[in-house]
């Protein structure tokens, strides 16, 4: 094999896959967990992010480069992982400055994004419906909305004032 072909063949095997999938492994990087690779493919995909050519954020929908975070919990304690991510900036998420999505393993096997909207904070609630608990969004303003799982989806339940009347106008 020639030099330079040789040379053209060791960045196609070697390179070009770290290059190809450095997006979701990007993106992953933050998780505590180990996730299968295929199955950040699959969440990376839906997120519909491209890696910046600077730094370590993303771009979406043209937007400024933001930085992202994974969490892999497991809500519902069967064994099998669903996937918080959040971040952002005031491009991508208005006047909270952050987005929160969460994702969920379909019986047959994929990724089904359950949520992502702008939120400054999630958080898991004692008890639960079907199996998963009450999800608690933070941002700005006085009233907070719950998400509940209704065996299929997660969907807004009530809307919870963090002070006297925040939650009157809705």
């Amino acid at each position: 094999m020639k030099p330079r072909s040789l040379l053209v063949f060791i960045l196609i095997t070697y390179a070009w896959p770290c290059l190809a999938n450095s997006g979701h492994t990007r993106l992953f990087r933050s998780a505590s967990s180990s996730l299968p690779d295929q199955d950040q493919k699959a969440i990376y995909s839906l997120m519909r992010l491209t890696p910046a050519k600077k730094g370590g954020g993303f771009v979406v929908d043209g937007c400024p480069p933001a930085v992202f975070n994974v969490e892999i919990v497991d809500l519902n304690k069967d064994g099998t992982p669903e996937v918080f991510v959040s971040g952002g900036n005031s491009c991508t998420s208005g006047v909270t400055g952050n987005s929160v999505w969460l994702f969920t393993k379909l019986t047959e096997g994929r990724y089904k994004m359950q949520f992502g909207f702008p939120a400054a904070t999630y958080k898991s609630l004692p008890g639960n419906s079907n199996g998963y608990p009450d999800i608690r969004f933070g941002g700005p303003g006085f009233c907070e909305p719950v998400w509940r799982w209704n065996g299929r989806e997660y969907s807004h339940f009530t809307n919870v004032p963090t002070a006297s009347g925040g939650c009157d106008d809705r």
